[in-house]
């Protein structure tokens, strides 16, 4: 039979171990919404052994007049994330996407590069969105803009 203070330094030990796993993750989110595109992504992030990203998701939505057919509405999943970087006060990530099945081959490539505020909590930034069409004349389409993340 287990004695009363023997149990009370389990129940100590399983706080303990709780809560240095919660600090050990943090969240992530980022978003863009202007003419050139929607974008929100989010994330957990872990705090050591290069930062990664775990359990990345997220919705893109491109504007009818320049989204190549089949990637209006993209919904993201780690991978769409072949490339992230999270170090000191810099945050960059690149989104890319394209198309399956039986349509013409096309993509779209959203690098972010942002870095943090005094609060290290908002990062700010701007984005690229390349697109590409093997349509046509296999034109590459670029715009830009401002991005804001959140880490904590």
């Amino acid at each position: 039979m287990m004695r009363f203070p023997s149990l009370v330094a389990l129940i100590g030990l399983a706080f303990l171990s709780s809560t240095t796993a919660a600090r050990a993750t943090g969240s992530l989110g980022c978003s863009i919404d202007d003419g050139n595109l929607r974008l929100e992504v989010e994330s957990a992030v872990g705090h050591g052994n290069g930062a990664p990203l775990l359990n990345f998701r997220g919705e893109l939505a491109l504007p009818a007049l320049i989204a190549p057919k089949g990637l209006e509405k993209t919904t993201l999943d780690r991978s769409n994330l072949p490339q992230n970087w999270l170090h000191g006060d810099e945050l960059r990530l690149l989104v890319y996407v394209e198309t399956t099945g039986d349509l013409p081959f096309a993509s779209a490539e959203i690098v972010m590069m942002t870095k943090a505020r005094e609060d290290q909590i908002t990062y700010d930034g701007d984005y690229l969105l390349r697109l590409f069409t093997a349509a046509g004349d296999g034109e590459v389409t670029e715009k830009r803009g401002k991005v804001r993340c959140s880490v904590g």
